[in-house]
């Protein structure tokens, strides 16, 4: 399995558990209410969180010379290191 069906099987389970979770609740006579102000508060928040944890590590690749990041980073993968084969 490839990274891009990981990714989407994973989307998909997490999309699919609120669903679940409302039409168990409807079957059972339990009353079902989900706010759009709550999904939205949800997915702002995630959006910073995103937005807040992506940004030192690319304020600091940006400041990278891209031939320096390679020549260091070059033996460890290619050559069998501690991210390499």
């Amino acid at each position: 399995m490839g990274i891009g069906e990981a990714f989407a099987s994973a989307l998909s389970a997490i999309a699919a558990n609120p669903l679940r979770a409302h039409l168990a609740a409807a079957s059972a006579g339990w009353p079902v209410l989900i706010e759009p102000a709550g999904v939205g508060l949800a997915v702002g928040f995630s959006a910073l969180v995103g937005v807040f944890f992506s940004f030192d590590p690319a304020r600091r690749a940006a400041t990278l010379d891209p031939i320096a990041a390679l020549r260091r980073e070059w033996p460890r993968r290619w050559q069998g290191g501690r991210d390499g084969a």
